[in-house]
């Protein structure tokens, strides 16, 4: 079954109003097959998403269901529609590792608004099987995000995994 956090403001009588965040502390943090923690707004500001491991965090899918759809695991922050600020996502542990089509994302589909940044600060990043760090722009005169992975020993990109800011 599915697990979600997620923090929302979509209300169109809300403008300018800020979405607040989600932050999570823990020793190991691990985000599994189907879950997800987003922060999504339309017409206000999107809150932040921030994570901290003291060990590390793990972000995973699953291996194809029975129709062949594969159950990743996602982080975002996004607004469709203009108006919205897209909130920025930091990652922060010693190792970081993203498998089985793990997602980590920040989108704007709207006209004017820009994708938030993504900051991710480890000694060990790893992005396999198809795992994706994105910052991207759909359409509109905004801007993607900015990516800034600051690894101080390694960074492993395998199997179709990509980092991207579009």
């Amino acid at each position: 079954e599915r697990s979600h956090v997620s923090n929302t403001v979509s209300d169109l009588g809300v403008f300018n109003k800020e979405n607040g965040g989600i932050e999570i502390k823990a020793k190991e943090f691990s985000l599994g097959s189907e879950g997800s923690i987003e922060s999504n707004t339309a017409f206000a500001g999107g809150g932040d998403i921030s994570i901290t491991a003291g060990e590390s965090i793990t972000i995973f899918g699953a291996p194809p269901d029975q129709s062949g759809t594969p159950a990743p695991a996602s982080i975002q922050a996004s607004t469709p529609i203009d108006g919205g600020k897209v909130g920025a996502l930091t990652l922060k542990a010693p190792s970081i590792t993203l498998k089985e089509r793990g997602l980590v994302t920040s989108s704007s589909g709207s006209n004017s608004s820009d994708a938030g940044n993504i900051l991710v600060i480890t000694d060990i990043l790893t992005l396999k099987d198809g795992s994706q760090l994105k910052s991207n722009k759909v359409e509109g005169t905004g801007r993607a995000g900015s990516i800034l992975n600051t690894a101080t020993d390694d960074v492993r990109l395998m199997d179709g995994s990509s980092i991207q800011s579009s």
